[in-house]
């Protein structure tokens, strides 16, 4: 686990008013971690990919771009460099949109808690938001990973992760 407490910013939908763009990029600036849908970043800031989007929120030390079905793509500085790493949204029958973007943002802060690298993170929440889109229910048990658990998510990762 790190020492230094982590602020994540997740952009979700926020209305389209001058004031919460202005304000949710104020955030993202300060923040350790920014998650954002593209199709988000497009509406609030006018950006067309996740370079834009980066050149938005320089500061953070990591910037995730979401783009629904197509990828995931996280921008990391670390010692002033500038690293980019894609990975592609696993291929589902979509039964229920809702909720993939919550689900991707929690597979990819599980993995980032347990000190996974950028490939397995974004990997992590396209498994978590491609097991949500195949459900319609509200609440699905996670299952033994050895049994293909979506996130690689159990009890005693859980609690490990959290401890």
């Amino acid at each position: 686990m790190q020492d230094a407490v982590t602020t994540t910013i997740p952009v979700g939908e926020v209305p389209d008013q001058p004031q919460a763009r202005d304000r949710l990029r104020t955030l993202g600036r300060q923040a350790d971690v920014v998650l954002v849908g593209l199709d988000e970043a497009q509406r609030l800031w006018g950006t067309h990919d996740a370079n834009q989007v980066r050149e938005l929120f320089p500061e953070p030390h990591s910037v995730v771009v979401k783009d629904g079905g197509n990828e995931a793509v996280e921008s990391l500085v670390d010692h002033g460099a500038l690293s980019t790493f894609r990975v592609p949204a696993q291929r589902v029958e979509v039964v229920e949109p809702v909720g993939a973007g919550d689900a991707f943002a929690a597979g990819y802060l599980a993995s980032r808690l347990r000190g996974d690298g950028p490939q397995q993170r974004l990997s992590a929440g396209h498994r978590l938001a491609a097991w949500t889109l195949e459900s319609t229910a509200d609440f699905r048990p996670l299952v033994a990973a050895s049994n293909g658990s979506p996130a690689g998510l159990t009890r005693a990762g859980a609690e490990q992760a959290t401890s």
